[in-house]
């Protein structure tokens, strides 16, 4: 810990590359039941990480007001405050590629490279 310098949180990413394609469809049932139930799983999963929004009024028996509460209130607000000013993001080196040989006679393809993103908080 070094009270006198500079602290930050620094996010690096580097060297990704997303492909996408085309996706072909027979349009039988049991093919659409596949991908319908894919992408059902794809969104529970996702809804899995968003962390539950809790009842404020059900866990305290009734809303929490005074001092107490409002120094609470006020220590979270500045702490977050204060992440969010160390928080340094680097993105370099990020490819996203759309690949199509599927649907179209000419294979296609088409896509972007970002070089370098920095995003930092200034005080």
């Amino acid at each position: 810990f070094n009270p006198g310098g500079n602290v930050s949180l620094q996010i690096l990413i580097k060297n990704v590359c997303l492909v996408f394609g085309a996706h072909t469809t027979d349009w039988s049932y049991s093919h659409v039941k596949q991908c319908k139930s894919k992408l059902v799983d794809l969104v529970m999963k996702v809804l899995e990480l968003k962390p539950q929004k809790k009842n404020k009024a059900a866990e305290d028996g009734g809303s929490a007001t005074g001092w107490l509460s409002d120094v609470q209130t006020r220590l979270k607000q500045d702490l977050m405050k204060k992440v969010a000013e160390m928080i340094e993001v680097n993105i370099s080196n990020f490819h996203v590629r759309l690949e199509d040989s599927k649907t179209q006679a000419v294979p296609f393809a088409c896509g972007f490279k970002l070089g370098y993103c920095a995003v930092f908080a200034n005080e």
